[in-house]
């Protein structure tokens, strides 16, 4: 099997490029005409875990966006920045009151769980159909809504008088550079992010990672990862030949066993997979239905 044709790439995406950028690259790098797209936005300043998607497995690209995702941040006190970060301008400096290990612990348990959170003017929230971020570079006021979050697990070290080390796992949506302005006026300063970088997206980690320099046309699918293996809520499972004309003519195809409601429905022959399918079991009927053919193999 091709799997560059229906897979993920988990990508180490350096400082300094947009996701976009990875994009164009996996392209010169991919059979010409396979769709390529990313399942969600990394900020130019940051690094870390970028997963990519390609073929059809762009169709599950919002199931990968939902993981949880963890970060590792540095957060400079003392100095705001319109855009929460280093690429942005200074906006203010403030004193830098004196906080000690303690004091962290306390402000660990207040922002932990569900938060409302106001994210950054500088983001790709949508304000009356324009982006956050173009209404604030022409110098536009933007009020934006706060929207709930969830920060699963954090932990924050004092590296000096004016830095702060967070490490967090947290719900889709939520911007650790807004958690930084948060924590910073929550110790009476403000404060931006200096550093950032995705350690992982559910199950993959950054170490399990490829860099962007490692790719070539040739070795694409050595570092390939089936949707299965990423998203647990849709199993592998092996079909029977007999039910493969069926699933493509989009007729059910009868089994007597029970199956998940929703899973991958694989197709073996001597020489690797035949084809995939997106699946849904029918309990009533006892059958299978196609919902998408995911990957079928050139004869």
């Amino acid at each position: 099997m091709q799997l560059e044709s229906f897979c993920f790439l988990p990508l180490n995406k350096p400082v300094g490029p947009t996701s976009h950028d990875m994009v164009d690259h996996i392209r010169k790098q991919a059979p010409k005409k396979l769709k390529v797209g990313h399942t969600g936005t990394l900020d130019p300043f940051a690094s870390g875990v970028l997963i990519m998607a390609l073929g059809k497995a762009t169709r599950f690209a919002e199931e990968v966006h939902t993981l949880p995702k963890s970060y590792r941040a540095t957060l400079r006190l003392g100095i705001l920045t319109d855009t929460l970060d280093p690429t942005g301008e200074v906006e203010k400096k403030q004193k830098v009151p004196n906080f000690d290990a303690k004091r962290l612990r306390k402000l660990e348990q207040a922002f932990t769980g569900t938060l409302d959170q106001i994210p950054p003017v500088f983001s790709a929230k949508k304000v009356d159909g324009r982006k956050s971020y173009d209404l604030a570079r022409d110098n536009q006021a933007v009020t934006l809504k706060p929207k709930q979050v969830t920060i699963h697990q954090l932990k924050l070290k004092k590296v000096d008088a004016e830095t702060i080390h967070i490490d967090l796992t947290c719900s889709t949506g939520t911007y650790v550079r807004a958690l930084g302005r948060d924590l910073a006026e929550a110790l009476g300063t403000c404060g931006h992010l200096t550093t950032l970088e995705r350690t992982a997206v559910g199950s993959v980690r950054v170490e399990d990672c490829v860099s962007p320099e490692e790719l070539t046309p040739g070795n694409l699918a050595r570092f390939a990862m089936p949707v299965s293996s990423l998203l647990s809520r849709f199993p592998d499972i092996p079909l029977p030949p007999d039910a493969l004309p069926l699933l493509l003519q989009g007729r059910p195809f009868p089994i007597t066993e029970m199956a998940p409601a929703t899973f991958l429905g694989s197709f073996y022959d001597g020489q690797g997979v035949k084809a995939v399918f997106k699946c849904a079991f029918d309990p009533v009927a006892s059958a299978i239905h196609s919902r998408m053919l995911c990957y079928l193999r050139e004869e």
